[in-house]
């Protein structure tokens, strides 16, 4: 079988791949031993399921939650799979092998797909596993862009560290809120919503998902601002841990390659009635733009949107207090 080396280096379409494979799913044959691996989609879960039991109609197939283990800071991590299709009639297998690059967030930092000669299983995973190393990935640094002199727990301070790269910038804005963290997370975690409290949204829809990890959403932009619609994924949504995390991966916009974190925790010192709440990002300075004009810029955009939060928390706030009274 022909090397395809094409399928490696044409790109692939980030969105699509990443829903796919963010949160995987085995499907085991029971009766086979087979096992088989998808993405969390409902669409291509149920289609998975459809097709092993139409192999085998009889086959007890169970699904297996696959957990994936966060890196440490600064590291990165290689998930990949092969999959073989034996064809008896020509005497040779399809073999196919694809991975992808996240970082100690599970964002996505790139991926391959592509097929190899006829080979075993063992050499095809080993294979795959040469193809993620050999890529070629951008120079990247460690940021963590909180200012020194705000007090921020180290287990939320972790949450804003970045890999940037030599063309992007990074920032973060701290937002202080009279109301607690329960209340501000009620309105923050609405990935569904953001114009609730984002002044500069005019809608929101939902073109992919549940609101759970995966989910896209198409924003629409008020006038006035160089921009007309975002095509945003949710990364993490932990409502234990108050975090937030979308990127930006599409739509009529500057603002390429935008990945933000906002997490919530109580201020010290400030009882149960008082947020704060943190919000970073990292971002592709525009061309004919500097690091700094492109931090002024959503820094100036992301301060107002904490500013509303602030105001609509503390309105929520006096709404529970006077109802309870």
């Amino acid at each position: 079988m022909e090397d395809k080396e094409s399928d490696f280096n044409s790109p692939l379409n980030n969105t699509r791949f990443a829903n796919i494979v963010s949160s995987p799913i085995l499907y085991k044959n029971h009766s086979k031993g087979e096992i088989g691996l998808t993405g969390l989609k409902p669409k291509v879960k149920a289609q998975t399921y459809s097709l092993l039991k139409e192999d085998d109609p009889e086959a007890l197939v169970e699904a297996i939650q696959v957990g994936w283990t966060r890196q440490e800071l600064g590291w990165f991590k290689l998930n990949v799979d092969a999959s073989i299709q034996k064809d008896h009639m020509h005497q040779h297998a399809l073999v196919a092998i694809g991975g992808v690059v996240r970082d100690m967030h599970g964002r996505w930092h790139g991926g391959f797909a592509g097929t190899v000669p006829d080979s075993s299983i063992l050499a095809a995973e080993l294979k795959s596993i040469l193809q993620g190393l050999h890529r070629k990935q951008a120079k990247l640094t460690w940021i963590s862009p909180i200012s020194g002199d705000v007090s921020v727990p180290e287990n939320v301070h972790r949450h804003h560290a970045h890999a940037v790269a030599e063309n992007q910038c990074c920032s973060a804005v701290v937002q202080a809120i009279d109301a607690p963290v329960d209340t501000v997370w009620s309105v923050v975690r609405r990935f569904d919503k953001p114009q609730a409290y984002k002044h500069f949204l005019k809608s929101c829809h939902v073109i992919d998902g549940d609101g759970d990890v995966g989910t896209l959403r198409e924003v629409r932009v008020v006038s006035g601002l160089p921009a007309e619609s975002s095509t945003e994924r949710l990364e993490i949504l932990d409502d234990e841990r108050h975090v937030m995390s979308f990127s930006v991966v599409g739509g009529d916009h500057r603002l390429h390659n935008y990945r933000s974190v906002t997490t919530l925790h109580a201020a010290a010192g400030g009882g149960s009635d008082r947020t704060v709440v943190v919000e970073s990002y990292v971002v592709d300075i525009p061309q004919g733009n500097t690091v700094d004009e492109t931090c002024a810029f959503v820094d100036t955009i992301v301060k107002c949107n904490l500013q509303s939060l602030a105001q609509i928390a503390d309105n929520l706030t006096k709404n529970i207090v006077s109802k309870s009274s």
